[in-house]
């Protein structure tokens, strides 16, 4: 099967250039990092290691999200959250492109990274990676996450598995998810000299946050858009 890619392009003010693809497994979804020859210290499986880890260092020497994100982050590390950058996304299905600042460039590929990473937290995401939205607001976040959910449960109820129409799971997972955001910020901020790469990462932990009290409250902002529906 064929990988799946995704290229960014970064784009500075001053003429400045990055690009980074990230490849994801067509049968897995994971991202495949690729060998890389060394890897920081912060990417370590027991520095900031999260208290609800699948892992053991003995046997896994490095955080597979850590890892996922270490290119990134170390290109990053000495830049500021509000440099103006316009970045371009190119997918297999279309192009997108955004005149932003850099932190909210950074939120979108670490969010795919993050979502593929071959981290059992990270199951869950994985097809959400796969149809990846750049830049998407809370407001869409919050419709692909739901909808990804439901698709579950109603395959789990074609397969006779157990199922979970009021979403309890899900906000359990949104949880976990809140866990895991503030040690890999804890990890970034140790190595970090600017704040592009851990305030995307913050920006994430916040949409993870503000899902699972749209969840708690049941969807209430999401009534006006369905009313029409009920």
């Amino acid at each position: 099967m064929a990988d799946i890619q995704f290229e960014y392009q970064f784009k500075f003010e001053d003429g400045g250039q990055k690009n980074f693809v990230a490849v994801l497994s067509e049968d897995s979804l994971l991202h495949q990092d690729g060998a890389i020859e060394t890897l920081p210290e912060w990417t370590l499986l027991d520095f900031h290691q999260c208290p609800h880890c699948p892992y053991d260092s003995a046997v896994v020497k490095h955080c597979p999200v850590a890892r996922g994100i270490s290119t990134v982050a170390e290109t990053f590390k000495e830049h500021k959250s509000f440099a103006k950058v316009t970045v371009f996304v190119k997918a297999i299905e279309r192009f997108y492109g955004k005149s932003t600042d850099l932190q909210t460039g950074l939120q979108s590929l670490f969010g795919l990274i993050m979502a593929s990473a071959d981290c059992s937290h990270m199951s869950f995401f994985r097809p959400m990676a796969r149809y990846h939205l750049p830049f998407s607001t809370y407001e869409e976040t919050v419709v692909r996450a739901l909808g990804n959910f439901l698709i579950i449960q109603y395959l789990n109820m074609k397969q006779g598995r157990p199922t979970d129409w009021a979403a309890q799971s899900l906000i359990e997972t949104y949880d976990k998810i809140n866990i895991l955001n503030k040690h890999i910020v804890a990890r970034i901020r140790d190595h970090s000299q600017g704040d592009a790469d851990r305030n995307a990462i913050v920006i994430l932990d916040n949409f993870a946050s503000l899902l699972s009290m749209e969840l708690s409250a049941e969807l209430e902002a999401l009534d006006s858009l369905y009313k029409t529906q009920m």
